[in-house]
């Protein structure tokens, strides 16, 4: 587990044997996951690497195990399985069936129900282009899911589902709720205007920036998750960014304010390794105070990015892994208890929503997220030498891991203090594999390294007291290494006793060495 070389390599062999009729592998693999279910770590490698089959008989696997009913395995593999079925490249009737059996049944946990709510979405947007019909019939279950909506958080679930469709008609679903009174229901309809590519979307989203570029505007004070929501979105919208969108992102990164009295928004970001091969972990937060909260409210989110160019291979590659949005507040109608909560972005699909009550004093933490996913595999000839061309494949996969702790104490509304921290790490692995040979001469392609390797973790503390007013610290240590990677295309004659060097061409030739330096330090006010 958590090894994505031999995470590759086994992709390799997948690849390797496509054949219905053996499928040695592919059964290989459900055995062994059939036998390893009380080990979460193992069980879930092998469940992502049935994801990447995708074969009939690999999707029904995930599929007898999310069952909610027939299935013995234990929670935490049948809720994996879920969101394996959500990000199927092709997935198959059952597999989306399964779903919505889970988003309709009472078998099954509140937990589980949601994320089937929000991988119904996932899998309607993954159809959006094959199978359109399909798409919108699945939209449209999810359209009547929020018209029924009896709670705050349904609508704020079936929001997070549509987000995830891609429909046409995206727009139209979530500017209604954009003024919802519940904070959570609006970055919902924020969040889900990230898929829809019209110019009125974005422009919308711009707008929400205003209050930003007039300081005077007190709502923004009042209630300033919105605007960091409509960042995050403008940031994550797919496509090639307009100049519009360039130029107000750069002016609100300029004139983002520092309020003090008891607002604090702030971001961060760095890209490590080079222009081939590298990663980011961008992330921000916002922490409010007395007069602008009735104790202390805490927003955190954290990104894992990754990017692969190989411009002499025409590949581009690049994407969002992970993205976990924490945050920690007063229950509304009950402000001696906080609540909690957490939503988990895979692949740019919202999949997960978790929330729980804690006391006004106490301290916690778990893993939110954890796993490996393959990224890119593409397959093809390339030719390297007059008469010698290579059957090519080049793959990548990364490991990662996302956890969340918090220590906490609001009980005294005149002295306060707390902390919630994130912590991403993340290892990207890169294959390139290729091999031919005629009489007298072989060639292919070589890489099998580990590109990057990184991790960071973000402290927020914040105190509050009738003396200091309200104080905060966000301190971001990161560690990296991206070791030597060094892709190239080689050829070999045969010679008397061996082969013998004749052409090498370097696609590119990279080294950071290991290296640890503060992301993030700063004290407020």
């Amino acid at each position: 587990p958590n090894n994505p070389a031999l995470f590759t390599r086994m992709r390799f062999l997948i690849n390797a044997d496509r054949d219905s009729s053996t499928g040695l592998v592919e059964s290989g693999l459900i055995a062994r996951l059939n036998a390893n279910l009380t080990n979460t770590e193992i069980a879930q490698t092998y469940m992502n690497l049935l994801m990447f089959a995708g074969t009939e008989n690999a999707q029904m696997a995930l599929v007898n195990l999310a069952d909610p009913v027939a299935s013995s395995a234990p929670a935490p593999i049948a809720h994996h399985a879920l969101h394996n079925l959500a990000l199927l490249e092709n997935p198959l009737p059952a597999s989306y069936g399964m779903l919505e059996t889970v988003m309709n049944s009472g078998a099954a946990t509140a937990a589980q129900q949601n994320t089937a709510v929000m991988g119904l979405g996932a899998v309607a947007g993954t159809l959006s282009e094959t199978n359109p019909a399909v798409a919108q019939t699945l939209a449209n279950t999810l359209q009547s899911k929020l018209a029924n909506a009896a709670t705050d958080q349904e609508t704020e679930i079936a929001l997070l589902a549509l987000g995830n469709t891609k429909q046409a008609n995206l727009l139209a679903t979530m500017q209604p709720y954009l003024a919802h009174s519940n904070p959570q229901v609006r970055a919902a309809a924020i969040w889900g205007l990230r898929n829809d590519p019209s110019e009125e979307a974005e422009n919308l989203l711009i707008d929400m920036l205003d209050p930003v570029f007039s300081l005077d505007d007190d709502p923004w004070l009042d209630d300033p998750f919105d605007v960091p929501m409509a960042v995050m979105t403008l940031k994550n919208r797919p496509g090639k960014p307009s100049d519009n969108l360039n130029q107000t992102l750069a002016a609100y990164d300029a004139l983002q304010p520092k309020p003090k009295g008891g607002v604090l928004v702030d971001d961060w970001n760095r890209t490590i390794g080079g222009d081939n091969l590298g990663g980011s972990l961008p992330g921000d937060f916002m922490w409010k105070s007395p007069p602008h909260a009735t104790r202390l409210d805490a927003f955190a989110r954290q990104s894992v990015k990754y990017h692969l160019n190989v411009p002499k291979l025409n590949i581009y590659k690049n994407g969002t892994v992970a993205q976990v949005i924490a945050s920690l507040a007063p229950k509304e109608g009950n402000n001696s208890i906080q609540r909690f909560e957490y939503k988990l972005d895979l692949f740019g699909n919202t999949l997960s929503e978790i929330e729980f009550d804690v006391a006004c004093g106490g301290s916690g933490g778990d893993e939110i997220s954890k796993g490996t996913h393959t990224f890119l595999d593409y397959q093809f000839n390339y030719p390297i030498w007059a008469g010698l061309s290579v059957g090519v494949e080049v793959a990548a996969s990364v490991n990662y891991i996302i956890d969340y702790s918090y220590a906490w104490n609001a009980c005294n509304l005149l002295d306060m203090s707390g902390d919630l921290s994130l912590t991403a790490e993340a290892n990207v692995h890169a294959v390139a594999r290729g091999f031919a040979q005629v009489l007298v001469l072989r060639g292919g392609v070589a890489l099998d390294v580990d590109v990057i390797r990184v991790t960071a973790t973000g402290e927020l503390d914040a105190v509050y007291n009738l003396e200091d007013d309200f104080k905060v610290c966000l301190a971001l240590p990161l560690e990296f290494k991206v070791l030597d990677l060094d892709l190239s295309l080689f050829v070999e004659r045969r010679g008397i006793k061996k082969w013998k060097p004749l052409y090498t061409e370097t696609i590119w030739d990279h080294t950071v060495k290991e290296q640890e330096k503060p992301l993030y330090s700063e004290c407020w006010p």
